[in-house]
């Protein structure tokens, strides 16, 4: 096989590894509660869910821009593949996967996925009382931040999708890919310290832990 078919099949595997990923973690559940008596078993299979598409997600952000990363050669009209410069853009077989895998997975994974979790969580706060089943299954979404800022997650998500877009599209910008990247960075932490986002007791420890991982 060449580069470009090893590629296409490696970014089709990324399009159906979270839905076989959600299967398995069902089975895996059911299969313990087979064995010994699970409480909440439904809550705990929804929070599992979560955390795995949570921790996934910027891998898939990444997948899905690379199959769109493209360059030109001698400054010619026809781009190539970066994966692959045997392969031209936009045509053939290139075609067919950015049309039928790289655009489904960018607005149903990269686009979807944050959106579905930031009305979801709204949607919670604009409740009087909230379900502590539902708190349970997103809090990781929301309850380290103050109740004013339960919104906070969304940037957080939207600085992976930047990053993510500048490490694959920024190749051809030669030392201009740091600089933007830490341009960027510097904004998060101008913008984090300004917002003071974190709540709870430990909102100081965590306010340090953001901005050190940030520096």
């Amino acid at each position: 096989m060449s580069d470009g078919d090893v590629f296409f099949r490696i970014q089709l595997l990324w399009g159906v590894a979270p839905p076989i990923l959600l299967i398995l973690c069902v089975a895996t559940w059911q299969l313990v509660s087979k064995c010994k008596n699970v409480e909440e078993l439904d809550m705990k299979i929804k929070t599992s869910c979560v955390a795995l598409l949570y921790l996934v997600w910027p891998s898939l952000c990444s997948q899905t821009f690379s199959l769109f990363a493209c360059r030109s050669v001698c400054d010619d009209t026809t781009t190539f593949l970066r994966a692959d410069l045997d392969v031209s853009c936009w045509t053939g077989t290139h075609g067919h996967y950015a049309v039928g895998l790289g655009v489904p997975m960018l607005f149903i994974y990269v686009i979807g996925l944050p959106m579905a979790a930031l009305l979801r969580v709204r949607s919670m706060h604009q409740t009087d009382v909230m379900d502590p089943e539902e708190e349970k299954v997103y809090g990781m979404f929301y309850t380290a931040f103050r109740k004013e800022t339960w919104w906070w997650e969304g940037t957080v998500a939207a600085r992976k999708i930047v990053i993510a877009l500048i490490g694959v599209f920024g190749t051809e910008m030669g030392d201009m890919q740091v600089h933007l990247t830490a341009m960027l960075v510097f904004l998060i932490v101008l913008v984090t310290s300004q917002v003071r986002p974190f709540g709870g007791l430990k909102h100081g420890i965590l306010h340090v832990l953001e901005m050190a991982s940030l520096m």
